[in-house]
């Protein structure tokens, strides 16, 4: 994937995240919910690009166990109670902001890693390296 795809899903999750601020100042949380959904969705979408995934709805959790020194069991169940409350609008306002200031730290995570994959070029150019392993030397590793 191309650096403008993953610039492209940065500037899309900033637009959801200036939505998010003005359902907010509103006390829409329902809506400040989908908005702060899509922005970390966004910010995962464009993390998967520095990895060469493109990502599905079904690999997005699993996506981010794969940075379990990153982030954390926390950061992955305030995304899930995020992305519930997009849905269901059941959080009241108390237990809305203390997941905005998680999700406000996660966001910041995410970026910083999109940034850090950027700045190093690192996975962005290898995903024809993976592919040529063959399955005989896959099952030696594994052994």
């Amino acid at each position: 994937m191309d650096i403008s795809s993953i610039r492209i899903k940065e500037r899309v999750a900033e637009e959801f995240y200036d939505k998010f601020t003005r359902s907010y100042q509103q006390n829409d949380l329902r809506e400040a919910s989908k908005n702060l959904w899509d922005c970390l969705k966004h910010l995962v979408l464009g993390l998967g690009f520095c990895k060469n995934k493109e990502l599905g709805d079904k690999d997005f959790m699993d996506f981010l166990n794969e940075f379990e020194t990153e982030i954390t069991k926390d950061d992955i169940n305030t995304i899930k109670a995020i992305h519930i409350n997009s849905l269901r609008g059941a959080m009241d306002s108390g237990m809305f902001d203390i997941y905005k200031r998680k999700v406000d730290m996660l966001r910041n995570k995410l970026k910083n890693m999109i940034k850090d994959y950027l700045s190093s070029g690192s996975e962005l150019d290898s995903g024809e390296d993976i592919m040529e392993t063959s399955s005989d030397e896959s099952s030696e590793n594994h052994s």
